[in-house]
């Protein structure tokens, strides 16, 4: 699979599970949900190739290879479009490479989440205890000079976002919150029950070495293209009711 492609898998799973920011737009945050969804069980939809039997039969080849490199994971629901992802050592393998938070970033917010979640630091709703974007780094919302915080607390919670053990929400004035999903809870209690627990010293995670600025920039922009996609998509579903934003009255420290 060429650099170019993964770049570009890489980028829209990435813009699908940024936090949603648009608090009143229930059209976006309903499509938003719907992929995610979508995701976590069968991947990106892998349309099929437009073009003569020889086309498609080489593009099926070129997936198949793909697939015995390890580079990506198909699905194939029945009745469905193909679904495919990269897979995990590929997607680590980018980020590496890209400059970006890895999957022992995640972990690392993910124990912190827990930890905050037993102290009662969080907010329980619609099921899920929620904590703040400020809350987890420390830095108030309306401190401009160090919203970069925020951003670098989402890369470094991505590869726990798509992987299913981490949510995002926000409220109606754009504010991100997250949560730890079930499989989020349990992954932290067994680690901590096997002696792999990570102590709070390790939080916030160290950045990860600078990548390939060429690729980084072709990354940025083509996940920033994901998000506008997604934030004027038609609905696949008119009855999906999207993530309900969370209270504009919480405070976020």
């Amino acid at each position: 699979m060429t650099n170019d492609r993964c770049i570009q898998l890489l980028a829209t799973c990435d813009g699908l599970f940024f936090p949603i920011r648009q608090g009143d737009d229930h059209r976006a945050r309903a499509t938003i949900n719907q992929r995610r969804r979508a995701y976590l069980s069968r991947g990106l939809p892998y349309a099929a190739v437009k073009g003569d039997a020889e086309c498609r039969k080489a593009r099926e080849r070129s997936l198949a290879e793909d697939v015995q490199a390890g580079a990506v994971v198909v699905y194939k629901p029945r009745g469905r479009t193909l679904g495919i992802r990269l897979s995990q050592d590929v997607d680590a393998h980018f980020r590496e490479k890209l400059g970006l938070p890895g999957w022992d970033n995640s972990l690392v917010v993910l124990h912190e989440m827990f930890r905050q979640v037993s102290r009662g630091h969080a907010k329980k709703y619609i099921g899920w205890q929620w904590l703040s974007e400020a809350a987890l780094t420390g830095i108030e919302w309306g401190d401009n000079d160090n919203r970069g915080v925020y951003v670098a607390l989402t890369a470094d919670l991505l590869p726990a976002l798509w992987r299913g053990f981490a949510l995002s929400n926000s409220d109606r004035d754009g504010r991100a919150w997250y949560a730890l999903s079930a499989a989020g809870m349990e992954l932290v209690k067994g680690r901590q029950k096997d002696g792999r627990g990570l102590p709070p010293s390790t939080f916030p995670p160290a950045d990860p070495p600078p990548g390939d600025e060429a690729l980084y920039t072709q990354y940025k922009a083509l996940r920033r293209a994901e998000i506008i996609e997604l934030l004027s998509a038609e609905l696949g579903d008119p009855s999906e009711l999207g993530a309900i934003p969370l209270p504009v009255s919480w405070p976020g420290g």
